[in-house]
C-alpha cells in the first residue's frame, strides 16, 4: 500500500511540476497573482516528490520486495547505510 503510495505521488508530482511550467511561460506578462500561483504549484510538486522519495526510503529499510527496484537492489543482509544510499 505505501509503495502505490510513493508511486501515485510521484507520478502527481510530474504532473503538477508539468503544470507549474506551462503556468510559468505566461508570467511574462507581468500578472502577479500567476507569479504566486506557479510558486505555490512548484512548491506542491517538490513536496509531492519529497515525501515520495521518503517513502521509498522507508519501504528500502523495511526491505519491501514488493517494489521492483527494491528487489533488484537491496537484500536484507546490507547495512541500512546501503538500502538508504541505493534509493
Amino acid at each position: 500500500m505505501i509503495g502505490e503510495i510513493a508511486h501515485f505521488l510521484a507520478l502527481a508530482s510530474a504532473l503538477v511540476i508539468f503544470l507549474a511550467f506551462i503556468f510559468s511561460t505566461r508570467t511574462y506578462q507581468g500578472n502577479h497573482n500567476l507569479e504566486l500561483l506557479v510558486n505555490r504549484i512548484f512548491s506542491y510538486g517538490f513536496y509531492f516528490i519529497f515525501i515520495s522519495f521518503l517513502l521509498y526510503v522507508w519501504l528500502a529499510i523495511q526491505s519491501d520486495f514488493s517494489i521492483r527496484y527494491i528487489a533488484e537492489h537491496s537484500n536484507k543482509d546490507l547495512p541500512t547505510f546501503y538500502k538508504i544510499s541505493s534509493i
